[in-house]
């Protein structure tokens, strides 16, 4: 906490953020008044669909990022036009603790912008200066906070991309559990 707090020069909450389900409840006993969601379609998708729906309209401001009008958009105050998975570059980590790239296939549509522009531009709007988004950039601030990450470089990822810990030279790591296990031993309930 205090490592992120001296990274970003901001004081951060020390309150554990709501899980999805926890934000439906918050919003419909008036505890949560705004939401931003980007690129999910929670109205079709999560389960308890009425439930959900209940909960989008108790709130006082909805913004949805999106690339078409999904269901979760039409509740929204404001849609703001994302671009699709072709359409921008980036990196993702999967479940086998591989970090990706991924390259943008195409430019985006006329009009609309990818994730992370967006993101910087409201931050920029809000009076937190930014620079563009590159995802070269965002890599290797997230390796400069993330000891995981430590050694991730861009243009180092290659075709099949690196497992974390990614230690200097950007250089994977295949088997995480050789010896020990980071936590210690956990306890198995048959």
């Amino acid at each position: 906490h205090k490592r992120y707090e001296e990274f970003y020069g901001a004081h951060l909450s020390d309150q554990i953020g709501w899980k999805i389900p926890q934000m439906y409840d918050a919003a419909l006993d008036g505890r949560l008044k705004a939401m931003w969601i980007m690129g999910e379609d929670l109205a079709q998708t999560d389960p308890n669909t009425e439930h959900v729906k209940k909960a989008l309209n108790s709130l006082e401001f909805l913004v949805v990022q999106e690339i078409f009008m999904s269901e979760t958009a039409k509740f929204a105050n404001v849609v703001l036009p994302g671009a699709s998975f072709f359409e921008k570059s980036g990196t993702f980590t999967n479940g086998e603790r591989r970090v990706q790239r991924v390259n943008e296939v195409i430019p985006p549509l006329a009009g609309t912008k990818t994730d992370g522009q967006i993101v910087v531009d409201i931050m920029n709007r809000m009076g937190i200066p930014q620079p563009d988004y590159t995802p070269d950039g965002v890599l290797a601030e997230i390796a400069r906070v993330v000891p995981f990450f430590k050694g991730a470089v861009w243009e180092k990822l290659g075709d099949n991309g690196k497992q974390w810990p990614i230690t200097e030279g950007c250089e994977g790591t295949e088997i995480l559990h050789t010896e020990t296990f980071k936590r210690g031993l956990g306890k198995f309930h048959f």
